[in-house]
């Protein structure tokens, strides 16, 4: 009974989905290269159709049409942007998701002069969505990610 509230609960909260994203642009001024990583899929998911290989290729080629480099990943690049997506099979009529974009870029501590890597941009939504729309309803939330990404990019170099 409370996993069934639970899911009502959340399929009510996500159903359209929840965005979050409160940071500076500044970050992305004179970015021109980026490598792209994508976390693994749990196997539920990849047995669903979700696959990693496709999604790199989805963000990959959104981001080319935006002007931006894309450089192997290991390779040297102005920055890394990460992509994870967490999915749940809740029962046979809901998958539970979320996805997290995030720029990783080489940054100095003011305190110390230190260089390291933080993140300086992202953004994600949580959603739920029927299984028949699972693949799609995930690849359209990396999509916005991705798109969310490329407009505050052009913003900052137009």
């Amino acid at each position: 009974m409370k996993k069934l509230a639970a899911i009502a609960a959340l399929s009510s909260l996500v159903s359209s989905g929840i965005h979050a994203q409160e940071v500076s642009t500044g970050s992305l001024k004179y970015l021109s290269t980026v490598s792209v990583a994508v976390s693994n899929v749990e196997k539920d998911a990849e047995a669903a159709g979700l696959s990693v290989s496709q999604l790199t290729a989805d963000i990959e080629q959104k981001l080319r049409r935006s002007r931006l480099g894309i450089v192997e990943k290991g390779k040297k690049s102005d920055g890394l942007i990460y992509v994870n997506v967490n999915a749940m099979k809740v029962n046979d009529y809901l998958w539970a998701y979320h996805v997290q974009l995030v720029l990783e870029q080489g940054v100095v501590l003011t305190r110390s002069g230190f260089p390291c890597v933080g993140r300086t941009w992202w953004t994600g939504t949580l959603g739920a969505t029927r299984p028949q729309d699972f693949v799609t309803d995930v690849r359209t939330a990396v999509g916005q990610a991705v798109d969310s990404f490329i407009k505050d990019y052009r913003a900052e170099n137009p």
